[in-house]
């Protein structure tokens, strides 16, 4: 299965690529491998539809895009 990733992040811009893996994962578990601290270091968006259930299970083809979080008052 391929998942392509996109990073916005100035400090993430390696991780850019194309990963083939094995078998179906979580969102979470997915970023976790590629080191990523979820809403700490990203805002993470799969098919560029806002990623907020970590148990989201990654397809084939999928697309995660990597942006700086949001934050505000």
């Amino acid at each position: 299965m391929i998942i392509r990733v996109q990073s916005f992040i100035p400090y993430l811009e390696n991780i850019k690529n194309e990963y083939h893996i094995e078998k179906q994962v979580s969102i979470k578990q997915f970023t976790d491998s590629l080191g990523v601290k979820w809403d700490e270091d990203a805002l993470v968006v799969v098919n560029r539809t806002i990623c907020l259930d970590h148990s989201f299970m990654l397809n084939d083809g999928d697309l995660v895009e990597l942006l700086i979080p949001l934050s505000g008052g």
